[in-house]
């Protein structure tokens, strides 16, 4: 019965997919941009595509079966050239992530319909979804702060490289055979979505505000030559008629191959026509332009350590005593204290890592763990309170709330940290493809078993609630504001490690009174 319902819902899609590609009319869907040039034209087609029907983002794997589906029942995996299967519709493929090639994090997360729109949601590779973070896309020239190589996996780079007045900033760079389908879908998203602001973090490199023209002129161009280079193909046409079958709408830099040249390139001053399109390269490919000399490249002020923040451990302490992120730097991978079960698959966050500091967030502190001194060693525990360790000299991870696990750690001189359990098994990360892990092994010298560096938080200033580094009115204002309950004091963890100005373990009224004392004494000497 099961079968059979999985069949008819096949059958259902497939005629639905039939019935909207006959029905489909690209004279008449995109007749309310005819006449239209440059930035008017942008706004005319993000009116006709912008209303479609929302999905739920736990249903994609449902639709990538029928969007990213080779004959052969393998995933179309545009950030990596591994092999993944289908087993059937709707299950997440195992080693597969829901990727956002447009960076959710610029416009702010979850908002809808942005979030879940699958002309830019794509199934990728765990890892190169991890190592690609929310970094713009561009040309890689050189490895991120502090990597000595420039993340390749044979399809994706990411490293750093030159974004236009930004500077040297990090980026990832598709390979070229994607280069232009992932030009469409920015185009797509920033012409779609153009009335959300998307400057958030690294968004601040890419794009500008406003509706027009919503990409910075380095980033355009880069990705005008790109959509030329690499001209829509069968698959991105067969992708587009799978989407409107599914959400009701079309991305039109497919539909119309060179339409971006319209709204940022040679033809701005061109007013479109569905009816009659006039193709910018009449179906060919220009030669490419030359490459202009290269921009000196600037290294970028290290980057400050702000209270909270996560810093590499060089150096072997007297006491390991401290809040921790346990991390693979070759991939980015930071041990993710924050699940329910820690022994599993893909039990990782992926970090940005510059000049040896990892920035504080509230989803990077979910994931450390503390270390405090025990018989014997040192036991590691996790912010939800479960102790790790191995009392066997084999491959495994035991957890326990209870039993607090005894560790020894001992720094070597490059910096990493051999985390040894008294069953005799370290403490490392496996690179391998299927089961990138943290994990104890039996043996230190696994070629696919990597050792990890520890991360330690630094700790604010007593009263320097704010994290600015400095003891000013300022500190009071957010201490008041805590107290009163305007801010969560647990929102940063170092708020309220500053905010306990008297050290009474509570932040009250009675902080307050101090601080303004240590403010004041400080001013009149």
């Amino acid at each position: 019965m099961a079968k059979l319902r999985l069949l008819s819902l096949n059958l259902f899609l497939w005629l639905s997919v039939a019935l909207l590609a006959q029905t489909y009319n690209r004279a008449a869907y995109y007749k309310n941009a005819n006449g239209k040039m440059k930035a008017e034209l942008k706004t005319a087609l993000s009116q006709i595509i912008f209303e479609h029907d929302v999905k739920d983002y736990g249903s994609l794997w449902k639709y990538y079966y029928l969007t990213d589906r080779r004959a052969d029942n393998t995933v179309i995996d545009r950030y990596s050239n591994e092999t993944f299967e289908f087993t059937e519709q709707g299950v997440t493929v195992s080693g597969m992530d829901k990727e956002h090639g447009f960076p959710k994090s610029w416009w702010g997360g979850d908002k809808i319909p942005a979030y879940t729109d699958l002309h830019h949601l794509m199934p990728s590779e765990h890892y190169a979804n991890l190592a690609k973070s929310n970094y713009g896309m561009g040309i890689v020239t050189q490895p991120l702060a502090k990597k000595t190589e420039i993340w390749d996996n044979g399809c994706i780079k990411v490293g750093r490289g030159q974004a236009g007045n930004n500077g040297l900033v990090s980026l990832w760079e598709p390979a070229d055979e994607w280069k232009g389908d992932f030009a469409r879908a920015y185009f797509y998203v920033v012409t779609c979505y153009e009335d959300l602001e998307m400057v958030q973090g690294e968004g601040a490199n890419s794009m500008s505000t406003g509706r027009y023209p919503k990409l910075q002129e380095w980033a355009y161009k880069l990705y005008l030559k790109w959509s030329r280079q690499d001209p829509v193909s069968d698959v991105e046409r067969a992708r587009n008629d799978s989407v409107f079958s599914i959400q009701g709408n079309r991305n039109p830099f497919i539909d119309f191959d060179g339409l971006e040249q319209y709204i940022w390139g040679t033809h701005m001053e061109t007013a479109f026509n569905a009816s009659a399109y006039e193709n910018p390269f009449d179906g060919t490919i220009p030669e490419p332009e030359p490459e202009p000399d290269p921009e000196p490249i600037v290294e970028p002020d290290p980057q400050p350590v702000l209270p909270g923040d996560y810093v590499r451990v060089t150096e072997e302490p007297e006491d390991w005593t401290g809040t921790y992120l346990i991390v693979y730097e070759g991939e980015g991978a930071v041990f993710n204290g924050n699940l329910d079960a820690l022994d599993v698959a893909f039990d990782t966050i992926c970090v940005a890592i510059n000049d040896n500091v990892i920035a504080q967030s509230e989803k990077v502190d979910a994931a450390a763990f503390t270390i405090e001194p025990v018989d014997g060693g040192y036991c590691i525990r996790s912010q939800k309170g479960q102790y790790i360790g191995r009392t066997k000299d084999d491959n495994g991870l035991e957890t326990s709330t209870t039993n607090a696990y005894v560790n020894t750690l001992q720094i070597d001189d490059e910096g990493e940290v051999e985390i040894l359990s008294t069953g005799g098994a370290y403490l490392r990360f496996n690179a391998a493809s299927n089961q990138k892990r943290f994990r104890y092994y039996k043996s230190s010298t696994y070629d696919k078993q990597k050792v990890v560096a520890l991360y330690q938080r630094t700790k604010a200033q007593t009263g320097d609630v704010n994290g600015d580094g400095i003891l000013s009115i300022a500190d009071v204002t957010a201490l008041v504001n805590i107290v009163l309950g305007r801010e969560d004091a647990e929102a940063h963890t170092y708020h309220r490690e500053a905010a306990d100005v008297n050290a009474d373990g509570t932040v009250s009224i009675a902080d307050v009174t101090v601080l303004v004392n240590i403010i004041l004494k400080r001013t009149n000497e």
